[in-house]
């Protein structure tokens, strides 16, 4: 039984590796785009 779940976590941590090696590839940013300014000022307000 083990040895189909470590087959199992081995298939799934293997996709999205190869998905962002590929991304990579291609000169993707993988990071987040920042918010505008003017939304972090309004968020800082209102959390303040």
């Amino acid at each position: 039984m083990s040895t189909f779940v470590e087959l199992e976590v081995n298939l799934l941590s293997d996709s999205p590796k190869k998905g962002l090696e590929a991304s990579r590839a291609r000169d993707h940013k993988s990071a987040r785009a920042s918010l505008p300014d003017h939304k972090q000022r309004e968020i800082k307000f209102l959390y303040d």
